[in-house]
This record gives C-alpha cells, structure tokens and sequence, in this order.
C-alpha cells in the first residue's frame, strides 16, 4: 500500500495511539502493511512513550530503543518496578519532555538538567517532606504544568516558578499540618496560570500573611477548579481573575465552625474589577450555606455570558430569602437586564419541581421566538437536565420538552436506562 501521506504525518498520527493506548497499540500497525511497519521501526519516539506502571518488561524494551528521542515517562512509586534502569533514566533527564514520577526521582536530579520538561505530575513516596530543604537552585525553564498529588506544599514551593500555567495540587490529609496560608502563597507563585485545580485539600488555619489582606492578580485565569477544599474561602476571595470562563466549586461545604463561608467569594468577585464578566460555565455542588444564596445570586446577575449553568446544592432551592427560581423565571422590569441573558444549558439536582422548570423554559421564549417584543430577549434554553420523573406529572414533562430542544431525566431509573423521559 503506497503512503497517502508524508510518512511524518503517519508518525505522528501513531504517536497520539501510543498515548492513548500505550506501545501495545504499534504490533497491529506493523501488521497492516509494509510501509507502516517501516514508519514504525524507524520512528525512535514512538518507544519514548514509556509507562512503568503498566508492564517493566515493556518499559526496558522501550528504553533500548528510545534512543535520543524525547521521553514521556510514567514511573510507579514502587522503585522495584525500574530500579534495573534507574540511572540510564536519569542520564537521559535532558530528554524529558512529561514526567509523572515520585518525589525521590526528582531527588536525584538538577532543575537545569530538566531543560526539555514541559509538564511534570508528581506523587508522594509516603514521605511528605523531601529531605532537602531546597529541591532545586533552577527551576526547569520550560516547565509550564505542574501537577502535585500527596506532595507537601513547601516540596511544591520549590517547583513552582512563573512560568507554570496549568496547576494541580491534590490529597492533602489532616496528617500533614497543612495551612491555609501555605496553600495561598502557591496560588501568588503563578501570575500566569491560565488553569487552577486545587482538590481534596485538608486545610488549618494559619497565621494570616501581609499578602493575604492584597488581592492576587491572576489576569489570564481562564478556569478554577475547587472541590472537597474548605477553610479557604478568604483565600479565594482574594483572587482576581477577571478573564475567568469556568469555575467549578464541588463538595465544598463549611466546617460547622468556619467562619469563612463562600458568600466573602461572591462578595468580593462583585466588585468591578473583580467580576468574570466572561464566565460561561459555573458549577455548584454541595458547597453553599443559604445565607450564601442572596450573595450568590446577585453575583451571578452580574454575568451576563453564562451560557451552562450546572446546580446541585440544597441551599439554593431551600433559601427562603431569595430564590434562584424565581430570578430564572422572572421578566425584567424598569429597565432591567435578564437574569443570566445568555443561559442555554441548564443542569440542576435538588428539591426543584418540573413545573418550576416549565415557567423558567416558558419565560424564556420556548421553542419559538414571539413574532415581537417590547424588550431584548434572552437565550432560548435548549437543554433542561433535572430529575424530571420523580419531580413531575407527566403532562407537565410534556409541556416541559414542548418548550426546549432537548431534556434529559437525571433520575437513578434513567440513569440506569430502565425508564426513559
């Protein structure tokens, strides 16, 4: 079979397979014909994909035949598994473009030796703290994501540098004395993330820092991820990040003591040069107290751009106060905006009825646009997900799929497939 395609293109193409389906994925290309099994042999950073937590004999084999093509490399944090060829790998450390290993390796090795490293995931060996006060004296220059799982924040302090725009700090336990101070002062170490995501971070209370009272410029922070994340919300607060698109605040509820409730978030991102006007995407789940709903919802009145918006929190249909619903569902009076103008995706969990969601469809133009109106329309919502069978009549499910384009029953039943909406 002759080539279609400059034999580069080929490589390449077999290179994203190797990625994703690791080098077990080249022996049915050599198989297909001459000329691929050519372009497989000959193409030294196809093996340069090596995962040790999949097969040793594989990685050794790979390594052999590397040669002095960038690496991706992924190591357990058992040593047994490629203590055999752990100094031929630290010798080619100049040829480390993604690494995922454990904290000792980097232990083994110099900053600037790394100068090929673009994105580093890096897992605890049990051992919080490394034994050198100091990693490195150079941080990598081309590192740009930077990946943190068990790893204590003051190893993570010593990696991060401004250059890192893409970060992800997870698996914190109460076990590693860990402030919210600490935590904080990692987020000021990155001016240029573009990507945060901070999870499963068992937070104290620490002593409040002279930078905490100052806000933390993040300008191009295009998406947060918060989730399982408390005693942090004055430290969020203090993050401006006015490009934000997407945030994502997950099973974040405050301890019954904290004092700190994510209301000072809502409050202090509506400040003008606070609020991510661009928003498009926000998620809530498990995280708000109701005396955060008022403040929430007078945040969210000032995004004008949420195009998804995605709710599974009981405090935002239980608050008494105000009412999310009613604001979806309302038409604007003395010259008001629409309430989330741009909505077309609506994703919602909790104590919500169908025909709640029938005034919020029907408010919002239906299916067709009325042949005039007195004022600018919002978005047609065209997909409503909710739990639909155990929440409504099925003459309201009806009336609530003649409204929008699609719906869809998040209830077990149909989770599961046994009924269908």
């Amino acid at each position: 079979m002759s080539l279609q395609l400059p034999p580069e293109i080929y490589a390449h193409i077999f290179e994203i397979g190797v990625h994703k389906w690791g080098v077990g994925f080249l022996p049915s290309l050599c198989l297909t014909c001459s000329d691929w099994h050519a372009i497989v042999l000959s193409t030294p950073r196809l093996y340069g994909i090596i995962d040790f937590t999949l097969s040793r004999w594989h990685g050794l084999a790979q390594l052999s035949r590397a040669k002095s093509a960038p690496l991706y490399l992924t190591l357990p944090t058992e040593r047994r598994r490629y203590y055999e060829c752990e100094q031929n790998l630290l010798s080619l450390v100049h040829n480390w473009v993604y690494a995922s290993v454990p904290t000792r390796t980097l232990e083994s090795v110099r900053g600037e030796d790394l100068c090929s490293l673009e994105e580093l995931h890096v897992t605890s060996c049990g051992d919080k703290d490394s034994p050198k006060k100091r990693l490195w004296d150079v941080v990598p220059s081309k590192l740009r994501v930077l990946g943190a799982n068990s790893v204590s924040p003051s190893w993570v302090k010593n990696v991060l540098s401004r250059g890192v725009t893409q970060f992800e700090f997870r698996g914190i336990d109460r076990r590693d004395r860990c402030t919210n101070s600490q935590v904080f002062e990692l987020l000021t170490l990155i001016p240029n993330a573009i990507s945060i995501t901070l999870e499963s971070l068992y937070l104290l209370d620490g002593p409040q820092s002279s930078s905490e009272s100052a806000s933390v410029p993040i300008e191009g922070l295009l998406n947060l991820h918060i989730e399982s994340l408390r005693r942090f919300a004055l430290q969020v607060s203090r993050i401006c990040a006015p490009s934000l698109q997407t945030f994502r605040l997950i099973d974040s509820y405050p301890y019954s003591g904290d004092h700190m409730h994510w209301n000072l978030v809502f409050m202090q991102w509506s400040q003008p040069s606070f609020v991510p006007a661009n928003l498009h995407t926000l998620e809530i789940r498990s995280s708000l107290r109701e005396s955060d709903v008022p403040t929430f919802i007078q945040w969210l009145s000032l995004l004008p751009n949420v195009v998804r918006l995605i709710l599974d929190d009981d405090a935002l249909f239980r608050c008494k106060e105000a009412s999310l619903i009613e604001k979806l569902s309302s038409h604007p009076v003395d010259g008001e905006d629409w309430f989330c103008p741009s909505l077309m995706q609506l994703f919602v969990e909790g104590d919500v009825q169908v025909v709640d969601l029938v005034t919020i469809a029907g408010a919002r133009g239906g299916v067709v646009e009325p042949p005039f109106a007195t004022t600018s329309r919002p978005s047609r919502l065209r997909l409503i997900e909710a739990p639909l069978c155990v929440s409504g009549w099925d003459d309201e499910i009806a009336e609530l799929k003649r409204l929008v384009d699609e719906t869809r029953c998040s209830c077990f039943s149909c989770a599961l497939g046994l009924l269908r909406v």
